[in-house]
């Protein structure tokens, strides 16, 4: 299993509810991801009818490679349902191979994650970042240093900051603490309802 994260150089895989897949979305992190499919206002999940699906798929016989590979993108959001994998991970099939890329082990179901073998990707240091982001010409010595501290080792959310700045959250943030610094309760209340129809995940992102 791979954890790091995100914006370390993982691979991303792209299913909907936030499962498996032998694909890649460049640079998404779940939030990207529900925001991808419209479902900001919902939990990303693992079913247990996907966790039959793996089983299933993977039960079936390889004609294009002796090996199947399951690449499974945030096993975090494998509930209960995931013990449902536990023996398939202990026990699999002859040449078959599971990756599990995580951002945060510690939100892993411990059966899975006893059954794993753990490789920790670092996070980016911002030099690196600044460098990347130059070679890029995408703005100004000050501007990509400044962005490349902000990011914190993500070249994800580097990448972010500086090319959705019209979906930035800091302009909200400022008006939200003028608005308690300067004690208006109108602006407060004002802050709070256009918090609140955000929906969850953006809620979130905007928390972090």
């Amino acid at each position: 299993m791979g954890c790091g994260s995100c914006g370390t150089g993982k691979p991303n895989g792209c299913k909907s509810n936030g499962g498996c897949s032998t694909g890649g979305c460049n640079r998404m992190n779940t939030y990207d991801w529900l925001q991808f499919i419209g479902a900001e206002n919902k939990q990303g999940n693992i079913t247990a009818q996907e966790c039959n699906d793996i089983i299933r798929k993977l039960n079936l016989k390889s004609f294009q490679s002796p090996y199947k590979i399951l690449v499974m993108w945030m096993p975090e959001y494998l509930g209960k349902e995931g013990n449902k994998l536990l023996k398939l991970i202990e026990e699999p099939p002859p040449n078959t191979l599971f990756i599990l890329v995580a951002e945060n082990e510690s939100s892993i179901l411990s059966t899975i994650l006893s059954r794993c073998q753990l490789v920790k990707v670092p996070a980016l240091e911002s030099t690196d970042i600044e460098n990347a982001l130059l070679s890029k010409k995408a703005g100004s010595p000050q501007q990509v240093r400044s962005i490349a501290h902000a990011a914190n080792g993500n070249y994800r959310e580097a990448l972010h900051l500086l090319q959705h700045a019209d979906e930035d959250f800091h302009g909200l943030l400022r008006d939200w603490l003028n608005a308690t610094l300067k004690n208006q309760p109108i602006a407060q209340v004002k802050m709070i309802e256009e918090i609140a129809r955000l929906g969850r995940e953006k809620q979130k992102q905007f928390l972090r």
